[in-house]
Formats: structure tokens, C-alpha cells, sequence
């Protein structure tokens, strides 16, 4: 069956936050994908404590993409899975790595802000709602790398 359409019958969302949120969805995807990459280069390097750090994080990006798919389904919506990237790991160093995943991070802050921005815009206060928990989420996740 192809997929014409995001939205469900049914739903009140903007076709534009939608879109916006799916997007955000794949990006946790990624972000999964790169922490659990990154985290074989510093077992690599012989850090068992950083790859199980880096590991976690890893699952905490999947846990964040469940919640944005569930989201979409109470919402009554489709969720649209891009294609996912082979990550690309060119940290010559565990500081390099360190700071390629807060880059990783605050583009992904960047992301989230520029849904809840569009939300509270569009008077979608049920979305905007349910991104304040992955706002005070990134405020975390940025401290922590940066610790």
C-alpha cells in the first residue's frame, strides 16, 4: 500500500507542524542511530564506560523517537519514515567525539524550538504541550555532554 498522505481522517493538525514533526521523528531515528555508532568508535578506542554512556544516550534518542510516533498516532496521523543514513563518525579524538555529538544535539534543540515556535504560532497548544518535555529534555542533554 503507498502512502499518499500524512494525515488521517479525522485530524486537526496543521499539514505544516506535521510535517515538521515527522521530521523531527526521523532525526531521533538518526540521533539513535549515530549514538550507537559512535559508541562502538570509542569501544574502539578501548572506553568501555564512554560506549556505555554513548550506548544509553543511543536509547534515550530511541525512547524520544517512540514518543514523537506515538504522538502522531493518538493524534490520529501517519508517521513517515525517511530513509536513515549511514552515520558519519569522524571524531579524531573522545573530545572531538564529544563535541561532534553536543553539534549532534543542539541541532536537534534547534529542530524541536522550531516546532514548538510553529505551534504555539498555529494555536496547536496540544502539540506545543507535548514539546515542553522535549525542551526541558535538551536543556539536559546539551549540560550533560558539555559536563
Amino acid at each position: 500500500m503507498i502512502v499518499t498522505t500524512h494525515i488521517k481522517l479525522g485530524s486537526n493538525l496543521k499539514n505544516s507542524i506535521l510535517t515538521l514533526l515527522n521530521k523531527q521523528l526521523n532525526l531521533e531515528f538518526r540521533a539513535f542511530y549515530f549514538y550507537l555508532a559512535m559508541s562502538t568508535y570509542v569501544e574502539d578506542l578501548s572506553l568501555p564506560g564512554i560506549a556505555k554512556w554513548m550506548r544509553h544516550q543511543s536509547q534515550e534518542e530511541h525512547t524520544h523517537m517512540m514518543k514523537l510516533y506515538q504522538y502522531l498516532h493518538d493524534r490520529n496521523l501517519l508517521p513517515i519514515f525517511d530513509a536513515v543514513p549511514k552515520p558519519e563518525i569522524s571524531a579524531t579524538s573522545v573530545e572531538d567525539a564529544f563535541r561532534t555529538s553536543l553539534n549532534h544535539e543542539k541541532t536537534v534543540t534547534a529542530s524541536i524550538h522550531e516546532i514548538a515556535a510553529l505551534s504555539l504560532k498555529e494555536r496547536d497548544l496540544a502539540t506545543f504541550q507535548f514539546l515542553q518535555w522535549f525542551i526541558e529534555e535538551q536543556v539536559e542533554e546539551e549540560a550533560q555532554i558539555q559536563e
